[in-house]
Parts: structure tokens; sequence; C-alpha cells
């Protein structure tokens, strides 16, 4: 589907456990995604350059969010997590130049964010983080204009 600038909407099977590396890049037009509750990882520039994309529901079942994935993805300004997240890892430029992003809220699953995975997220000015362990490498958040940074901790 890379660069199927005519895709405006897809709702993926549950057959479906991996989205493989650039299958949806360069869709212009896609502006919807179902992803199954059986998907286990996004793979590198899934979704890259995919500008008209609005919102993203992750499914309880991802555990991977690979290099580059919703690189681009500019109009991107809503991820919600489904169910009790296994989301571990969220790779490098992950979500780069997701600029209509304002706010994310991350579960307590995600143990490692890597180096900027959210850079240049012109509109990223909140992110909540509910682990108690998490690992943010260098720049991860490079170029957003963050006002708050809170670790939830149950005391």
């Amino acid at each position: 589907f890379s660069g199927c600038n005519k895709l405006k909407e897809i709702q993926i099977p549950p057959s479906v456990t991996v989205i493989e590396s650039g299958t949806f890049s360069g869709c212009l037009s896609l502006s919807k995604v179902s992803l199954p509750p059986t998907l286990k990882s996004i793979n590198d520039s899934a979704f890259l350059g995919c500008v008209s994309l609005t919102e993203l529901v992750i499914p309880e079942s991802v555990t991977i969010i690979g290099k580059k994935a919703f690189s681009g993805c500019s109009k991107l300004s809503k991820i919600t997590f489904d169910g009790k997240p296994s989301l571990a890892v969220i790779e490098q430029n992950a979500f780069a130049e997701c600029s209509s992003l304002a706010d994310i809220d991350f579960p307590e699953s995600v143990k490692l964010i890597q180096r900027e995975a959210f850079i240049k997220c012109s509109a990223l000015v909140k992110v909540d983080f509910h682990s108690k362990t998490i690992l943010i490498e260098y720049e991860a958040f490079q170029g957003c204009p963050l006002k708050s940074q809170l670790p939830k901790q149950d005391f």
C-alpha cells in the first residue's frame, strides 16, 4: 500500500499481528486506521508521512512501535492506548514531526522511549508518565515546547 494516495481509510483484520516496515508509508490521504486487537508490532516507517492521519488508538497487544513508524504524520493530534497496554518500547523517531500532537499520556507499560522519538513535535506541551521505571533517551523530546512532564507515582 506504500504511496497509495487514494487510500483514505483502512481496517486491518485480526489475522494481522505485525504491520511490516513501510506498509502504509506515504499514503497521503489516509486519515483513519483501525488497528486489530491482535497486533503485536508496528514496524519501522509503517505509517511514515501519512499526513492526513488525525487519531490513533494503539491496541493493548502492541509491545513495540518501530523507528519512524508515525514520523511526519503532521495532523496526528490524538494517541490513545486501549485497554491494559503492553507497549514497552517506542523506538527512535517513532513520532518525529507529529506537529499537531499536543499531549500524550504514556501507560505504565512503557519502559523505554528512544532517542528523538518525539523530536520536533512542535505542539507537544504535556506528557504524563505512569511508569516508576522508564528510560528516556537523550533528545527524546527535542524541539517540543513541553510545559508539563509529570511522573505519576502511587505511594
